[in-house]
């Protein structure tokens, strides 16, 4: 994301969800996953989600079985 921003990538014309439509879901992997790299780089995401904080709950989720798991040894 951070060389795209650099070099111009037009990312509003960019797609990366799963499900089609005339909008990115939010929710599925990719969507998740594109939100939490636009949010590391700092870059604004100009894309258009139907479920636009479900990312988040995502992300937390995935860090907390990720803590639990260590915990357990796994």
């Amino acid at each position: 994301v951070v060389a795209g921003a650099k070099y111009g990538t037009p990312f509003a014309q960019t797609w990366s969800c799963y499900k089609g439509g005339a909008q990115h879901c939010g929710r599925c992997g990719t969507c998740v996953e594109r939100r939490e790299a636009f949010d590391i780089a700092g870059v604004e995401d100009p894309t258009i989600y139907a479920d636009d904080s479900f990312w988040r709950e995502a992300i937390a989720r995935k860090a907390a079985d990720g803590a639990a798991a260590d915990r357990e040894g796994r």
